[in-house]
């Protein structure tokens, strides 16, 4: 698997988009290993709390994803409790597959992205070093007026059919 990362890495180094691309897709498509890992990146537990019949069933399902190039993703409907007496709010979450898949391609262009320095500098998320402190470092440095506008939506979705 490292072997591959590097061959991943030199070539975004490089440029080489069809030699990127090429080695990607065999990752995406064939790489057992690389689905494990980004199994554990999506649900870290998952040695521990999957049994063995599901841990097969996900493999399946990514090897329809893949195979197919599948682009209809699957939601769980999830209710977020609002109390006693109070409905409680819709959320829709992508299937462990769908997340499990999302993470391997967005770890495919985030290696692209850092070796071609198409990240911009105003990003602070996601970028080892640099968080919410950078953020509002850059933000004071930047900023031209005096005053500050805060706002919260809390509530705003309570205001919301969900029907």
């Amino acid at each position: 698997m490292m072997k591959q990362y590097k061959r991943l890495e030199r070539a975004a180094t490089e440029g080489d988009m069809a030699k990127y691309e090429s080695i990607s897709t065999r990752l995406l498509t064939d790489s057992k290993v690389y689905r494990y890992i980004a199994m554990h990146r999506t649900e870290s537990g998952w040695f521990w709390e999957l049994k063995a019949c599901r841990i097969r069933a996900v493999m399946r399902k990514l090897d329809k994803i893949a195979s197919k190039r599948l682009s209809n993703v699957s939601f769980d409907r999830t209710w977020i409790p609002k109390g006693e007496d109070r409905y409680g709010r819709p959320l829709g979450v992508p299937e462990l597959e769908w997340r499990i898949w999302g993470w391997m391609n967005l770890n495919i262009l985030e290696i692209w992205c850092h070796y071609q320095k198409l990240k911009p500098t105003w990003q602070h998320g996601g970028i080892s070093g640099r968080g919410v402190t950078s953020a509002w470092a850059q933000i004071i440095k930047n900023l031209t007026q005096p005053n500050i506008i805060e706002f919260d939506i809390k509530g705003f979705f309570n205001q919301i059919t969900h029907e």
